[in-house]
């Protein structure tokens, strides 16, 4: 049967056993033959998935949206979710959530959210140990540490740090190709396949972030290319061998000029 996602908000029981709904008749009467129609035999209980991980590391004075980290689903397409426990975003400490889902014919399941919160100067600590792990980090393990960093973006990018810059940082290191470099930096950003090689000028004040930088001679005899992250500096691939976060303006190469995806 067609699943049905359902959003969720983060409601504590003191908010459910506090709000009431008035209904006139024609609903009750509605909702009573929407639940008859249901099969009686539903022993099938609703899945909670995590979109992220189960475990979750906030900056002190984050907001916990759990839509963000949680959907559930179920085989008769009606199912409520609601959760349990103590979260306070201004105070530093680890907090458990636990996830309640039910479905009409009162099937239930649960499972449990932990969340970290830590303050800014721990957070950009741990970011930076992240980075450092992925200098050295070999194929497989880059991976995992890349997920870990990504969990750490969607909790708080948006906030203390743009995503593109801070998923910018787990390419650190990263070998290849400037141009492939390039490629899978921009595919994993927008989350669709790209062709750096099809893309139109555009003027350095049109520029944002996820636009191309380019050089005619990028100071090694050759054309480069390199991912524009704002504020003049741009993610450079092959950059002595490696991967580099640096300043859109090279040393001894021609000036930089901008071009945009297709």
């Amino acid at each position: 049967m067609k699943k049905l996602k359902i959003a969720l908000v983060m409601v504590s029981f003191f908010a459910l056993t506090g709000f009431t709904k008035e209904v006139n008749q024609a609903e009750k009467y509605q909702s009573i033959q929407e639940t008859r129609t249901l099969p009686s035999n539903d022993v099938t209980s609703p899945v909670i998935s995590f979109k992220q991980s189960k475990d979750i590391v906030l900056i002190e004075g984050s907001k916990l949206n759990l839509a963000d980290y949680i959907e559930a689903t179920d085989n008769s397409g009606i199912v409520s979710v609601s959760s349990i426990g103590r979260f306070n975003g201004d105070e530093i400490g680890e907090y458990t959530i636990n996830i309640i889902a039910s479905d009409a014919s009162s099937n239930i399941s649960s499972d449990v959210l932990s969340v970290k919160v830590i303050s800014k100067e721990d957070f950009f600590n741990l970011k930076d140990e992240k980075v450092q792990e992925l200098i050295a980090a070999d194929d497989t393990q880059r991976e995992k540490l890349r997920e870990e960093m990504r969990v750490m973006t969607n909790a708080n990018g948006q906030e203390v740090y743009s995503e593109i810059e801070f998923l910018a940082e787990s390419y650190i290191g990263m070998r290849g190709y400037c141009n492939e470099v390039a490629d899978a930096f921009l595919e994993e950003y927008l989350g669709h396949d790209v062709n750096v090689f099809d893309t139109h000028s555009i003027t350095k004040e049109e520029a944002k972030p996820g636009d191309l930088v380019e050089y005619a001679d990028g100071g090694k005899g050759f054309w480069h290319v390199a991912v524009y992250l704002g504020n003049d500096m741009a993610l450079h691939g092959n950059w002595n061998g490696t991967t580099v976060i640096s300043s859109i303006w090279v040393q001894g190469a021609t000036a930089p000029y901008f071009e945009r995806l297709n």
